[in-house]
């Protein structure tokens, strides 16, 4: 079985809900991404608001900070222990060129020191504040910065701050994504791919995610014949069974929005041929869902060939 999507960050959410299940998966197209360096330094930010003691999350923190290094961050984190953890620790850091971040941040753990249950309010300030660093510290800060909105959508199902912090760091029984090959395929764990690194391969059992205009064909793409050939290749590397899925409400930095189903869908569909589930958070997919099947017929196979015609194959 294969998941699929048009771009790494498209499968965030999917990676949290499984690693949550503890659900063992691999990632073709990039690492993982609770694995990710960003999104380990913002929850260094979280952690140390559970737990000011924590010394490990504090140096990633402090790190982050233009102006301090390894032995600037020590030296803060014995104050910190010495003060058993208090946050004041941070104001007596008075010069100039780190002040700008350190006031802001102690601020921000003062703001929210006792409101763990409002996780996505401590989560969308954080983010906020990390921003600023993500462009500091990465070069290619902007891809990144799509994760963090991630996360974001990932903490509004929660209403304790500990809670969501260990279904995101729990030890999981996913592999890691150096002792995994192409070759390994073709095996009982849930394969994850982006489009591209599909290539050549096939799976009985193929999901595509997001199959929503914006997102498959991006919109980042002026190429809309790219972005075909792309889908095409998507859609044949299912050889029995294959899905598309879109939210119908999903969630950007702006705030929720009403998808669109892909424009491709249209291009490729016999409408009596095909089945459409509608599911419902926190109900149960239906028993037999997975066992129905669509039954081939002339008019299908004509619009699957008029496909392959025009990808000339």
């Amino acid at each position: 079985m294969c998941v699929l999507f048009r771009a790494g960050w498209n499968s965030n959410q999917l990676e949290l809900v499984l690693a949550k299940r503890n659900i063992s998966f691999v990632k073709f197209g990039g690492r993982k991404f609770i694995e990710t360096a960003h999104i380990k330094d913002l929850l260094s930010f979280l952690k140390v608001l559970v737990n000011p003691l924590d010394s490990v999350s504090w140096i990633r923190v402090l790190k982050l900070i233009p102006g301090i290094g390894n032995s600037k961050a020590n030296g803060i984190l014995d104050k910190i222990r010495k003060s058993s953890g208090s946050f004041e620790v941070l104001l007596g850091e008075n010069e100039t060129a780190i002040d700008k971040y350190i006031s802001p941040l102690y601020h921000l753990y003062q703001k929210h020191r006792e409101t763990y249950s409002e996780v996505k309010k401590v989560t969308s300030d954080f983010i906020d504040y990390y921003r600023v660093l993500l462009e500091k510290n990465y070069d290619d800060s902007k891809r990144r910065s799509e994760d963090l909105d991630s996360v974001l959508g990932f903490s509004l199902k929660y209403t304790s701050l500990g809670n969501f912090l260990s279904d995101l760091t729990m030890d999981h029984a996913s592999l890691s994504l150096d002792k995994i090959k192409p070759d390994d395929a073709e095996t009982d764990l849930l394969n994850l791919s982006t489009v591209h690194s599909a290539k050549g391969l096939e799976f009985d059992l193929v999901f595509i995610l997001n199959a929503t205009e914006g997102v498959f064909p991006s919109s980042k793409n002026t190429d809309t014949e790219e972005e075909r050939r792309l889908f095409y290749v998507a859609i044949t590397r299912a050889r029995k069974e294959l899905y598309f899925t879109r939210p119908s409400l999903a969630h950007s930095r702006s705030g929720p929005y009403y998808t669109k189903l892909s424009r491709f869908l249209s291009e490729i569909q016999s409408p009596e041929k095909v089945y459409e589930l509608k599911l419902i958070p926190g109900k149960s997919v239906p028993q037999n869902f997975f066992s129905t099947k669509v039954s081939s017929s002339k008019t299908a196979n004509d619009s699957f060939s008029k496909i392959q015609d025009y990808f000339g194959n």
